[in-house]
């Protein structure tokens, strides 16, 4: 889900662009392609976020644990919060992530604790304290869109996959995973 100043009819991601505060943000709970063991993580893009090593400004991942993942196969319940800095001028912006209904991670102004290596933010007791998200620096940016996508770079040709949504809900406060 993001945000887009002005607002569009479709989402407008610009990969590896990093976002100005005025014009667009993204906040992300997909999984990582790039490891086999498909892990969930943030990947987010916000005014504020890390270089990647290769100079460009992918997605921060805010999470970095191959033990949180999803089963393929399985439904998974996957839900999502994000809090917009409020004033502009603070970076007390939040980003939390639920899989089947367990809090995985949620990053806000002083926590958690970790270390950064260029767009990877590794979360770590030991760490120093999250800086928190500044997500805009005009009230005119907000939250506008949801993208329902799947990024799959490293199938095999040939390769077809599945991806089944349902039951996909936006609320202004927590709901918790439906009963089965």
């Amino acid at each position: 889900m993001g945000g887009t100043n002005p607002p569009l009819s479709w989402p407008n991601p610009q990969a590896g662009v990093k976002p100005t505060g005025t014009d667009r943000f993204i906040a992300a709970a997909e999984q990582n392609p790039a490891t086999t063991a498909g892990y969930f993580d943030h990947y987010d893009y916000w005014m504020d976020m890390h270089q990647s090593a290769d100079g460009n400004y992918w997605g921060d991942m805010l999470l970095n644990n191959p033990n949180v993942r999803a089963t393929p196969g399985v439904w998974t319940c996957v839900e999502q919060m994000v809090k917009l800095n409020n004033p502009t001028t603070s970076s007390n912006g939040e980003h939390a992530i639920w899989l089947n209904g367990v809090k995985v991670s949620h990053l806000g102004l002083g926590f958690p604790n970790g270390r950064w290596s260029g767009g990877i933010f590794t979360q770590d007791p030991t760490g120093t304290p999250f800086q928190g998200f500044r997500w805009r620096s005009d009230i005119n940016l907000n939250l506008n869109w949801i993208w329902l996508q799947n990024y799959s770079p490293y199938d095999p040709a040939g390769f077809t996959g599945v991806m089944k949504f349902a039951h996909v809900v936006v609320a202004k406060s927590y709901i918790g995973c439906l009963a089965q």
